[in-house]
């Protein structure tokens, strides 16, 4: 008789890679600025993540997480990356595309099923970063002379109502700025005692570990929540940092997959 776990075991390893195999394999990178961006590797996740390169130095970003566990949330989210792709194509606007994959996501998917969505268009030669929230925690921004700034105007979750409307922000960076887009398994994190990181522990993080390069900061940042939860961390974790720092080239980096156990 056939082993059924050893079955759903090969099913999920499958979904994994597939889902993995969407994922950009070069972390794109622009003048004056370093990109890092990490998601965990250990199961199939409702956590996903996009960094798309646009005419004129431009780069878009975006990061989302899926209601649920598992494989449904997996598929979910695998349909959301592709979706946003397509429509980033032919609308620039961060609302007009979040209003287009609300549309789609709200057609598409049963009720009951959500998606916290971000997404930014970062202009490289004006320092100009345009975005909408859709339900997502707001990125942290933290800036060189350590004040805090939350990109919060969008709208609600993707799926909630199909005729959403999405309001759009702009923010200037500036030399030494350091931008955070993480999911909320960063946040909700829990040591053995069952306290979580907590967005306080995070920005208190960042201003202490602000100096760092993207990838620095990055592989910081995940071996810092690793150690907090004693490596038994119950939720999806996915990030990118963007460090604005004038030195820095343009050649693409190799993206960051990792397992927290």
């Amino acid at each position: 008789m056939p082993d059924e776990s050893s079955g759903h075991q090969d099913e999920m390893k499958e979904a994994q890679e597939i889902q993995l195999g969407l994922l950009p394999r070069e972390i794109p990178q622009l003048h004056g600025y370093e990109i890092a961006a990490w998601l965990p590797a250990r199961v199939v996740s409702g956590d996903s993540f996009d960094l798309m390169t646009f005419p004129g130095s431009t780069l878009g970003l975006s990061i989302a997480d899926v209601s649920g566990k598992g494989m449904p949330a997996a598929l979910l989210a695998s349909n959301l990356h592709a979706l946003v792709r397509a429509t980033a194509e032919t609308i620039s606007s961060p609302s007009k595309l979040c209003e287009k994959v609300n549309r789609e996501i709200s057609r598409r998917v049963a009720s009951g099923r959500f998606i916290s969505f971000f997404y930014g268009l970062l202009d490289g030669v004006s320092q100009r970063f345009t975005y909408t929230n859709a339900g997502h925690n707001p990125p942290i921004l933290l800036r060189r002379d350590s004040s805090i700034l939350r990109p919060e105007e969008g709208g609600m979750l993707l799926g909630i109502s199909r005729n959403s409307n999405y309001r759009q922000g702009e923010i200037h960076l500036n030399d030494g700025d350091r931008l955070l887009l993480y999911t909320d398994g960063v946040t909700d994190a829990l040591d053995p005692g069952g306290k979580e990181f907590s967005e306080a522990r995070l920005v208190q993080f960042l201003k202490e570990n602000g100096q760092l390069g993207a990838g620095k900061l990055q592989e910081k940042l995940a071996e810092t929540i690793a150690a907090f939860g004693a490596g038994n961390l119950m939720d999806d974790i996915t990030m990118i940092v963007v460090a604005v720092d004038s030195a820095c080239e343009s050649a693409p980096r190799t993206m960051s997959v990792g397992a927290m156990r």
